[in-house]
């Protein structure tokens, strides 16, 4: 049932389409909406009651196998895309694949502490994509960002701290904690 209840909003227009779709506006504050704040509140409920989940073998294993196909579909449509905040949209929802994951591997203190570090991180990177996109007169596409190290040096700065928390970096994420 608290699975049912986590995927309810996203079954009716696809899970891979409900919250990639919503953030593809070019304003910058767009990576705090109220999609991204429902998908995250699931993710904490299925913690919340993990002790359900956990009494059942069955249960654990159907939250593991959709945690991981939502992580590995979400990642492989990612490299498929071209507009930088749809890049991030799905790298997301990927994250939060791993975080479904988790739960469904028993190991709810590695979901929350992902999902409590993911979401700096991925702050840092949809307002750092949003500044450089403003930079850019709206430009989304990112074949068409060359040479940004260079020209927007701060930015890249921030994206590689960004990107550097998401990639799980121990170091990085003490200091942002």
């Amino acid at each position: 049932m608290a699975l049912l209840n986590d995927f309810h909003r996203r079954v009716n227009s696809g899970l891979h389409c409900a919250l990639t779709t919503e953030r593809e506006g070019p304003d910058a504050s767009l990576g705090v909406d109220s999609r991204g704040h429902d998908v995250a509140a699931g993710v904490y409920m299925l913690v919340r009651v993990a002790f359900i989940i956990q009494a059942s073998q069955t249960a654990l294993l159907v939250v593991a196998w959709i945690g991981t196909i939502t992580a590995v579909m979400a990642a492989l449509i990612a490299t498929q895309q071209d507009d930088i905040k749809r890049i991030l949209a799905y790298s997301t929802l990927s994250q939060l694949g791993y975080m479904v994951m988790a739960v469904g591997l028993a190991s709810n203190d590695a979901a929350m502490f992902h999902l409590f570090t993911h979401a700096f991180f991925k702050a840092l990177l949809f307002l750092a994509a949003g500044s450089i996109i403003v930079m850019l007169h709206h430009e989304q596409d990112i074949w068409k960002m060359g040479g940004l190290r260079r020209r927007l040096s701060d930015h890249f700065f921030d994206f590689r701290c960004g990107r550097a928390g998401v990639d799980r970096l121990s170091a990085v994420q003490r200091i942002f904690q």
